[in-house]
């Protein structure tokens, strides 16, 4: 119960510069154009493959978090987790432009033959383990050049406003909560109450 106690401060933080998941429609939204545009830039053949493939590219990238917290295998989503909590945000943009390079390698011969983009990628994520381990999705996450909170901050930014300025604006901070398990009433098929 500690654990799961000390995640849930960790989501729940109220810190702009301490914030581990977005929390607010209008900085997700922002996230999923963040990490289009750092597709653009990083990963130029996958975004390219998403763009020819997919009649709407942002409904492809609305999924990025989901890639890794969704469908990745739990040993994998284990490692990103716990590289998330020591390095931050950058990490899951890291993680989920390694996962479109790889699903682009993968399906580099396959192109006419994807009917939906969305569903092959899901498919391919939660398959992974056929295609790479654990360490060698992290060296390649690793291994993108010239990527940097900085950027990652300044792109988001730039997401925010362009967002606001269409009329989204939707930006409720979190209420600071009181967190407390009961353990007579706490279930859990993963975790025991011992």
């Amino acid at each position: 119960d500690e654990c799961f106690e000390k995640i849930c401060r960790l989501i729940a933080s109220v810190d702009t510069h301490k914030c581990y998941i977005d929390q607010s429609f209008l900085a997700y939204e922002a996230s999923c154009m963040t990490f289009g545009d750092l597709a653009k830039k990083h990963c130029q053949a996958g975004h390219k493959f998403i763009a020819t493939t997919s009649e709407n590219i942002a409904e492809v990238y609305a999924d990025w978090l989901i890639w890794i917290f969704g469908d990745l295998p739990f040993e994998y989503a284990v490692r990103v987790f716990d590289v998330y909590l020591l390095e931050g945000y950058k990490v899951l943009y890291r993680i989920a432009l390694a996962l479109l390079k790889q699903y682009r390698h993968f399906n580099s011969a396959k192109e006419a033959k994807i009917s939906d983009i969305k569903q092959d990628l899901q498919v391919f994520v939660q398959n992974i383990a056929e295609h790479i381990t654990v360490e060698k999705l992290l060296d390649k996450a690793f291994s993108i050049r010239l990527f940097s909170h900085k950027e990652i901050w300044l792109l988001q930014l730039a997401n925010r406003k362009a967002l606001s300025q269409r009329g989204i604006e939707v930006m409720q901070r979190r209420q600071p909560v009181q967190i407390a398990v009961d353990l007579l009433k706490f279930s859990s098929m993963i975790v025991t109450a011992q």
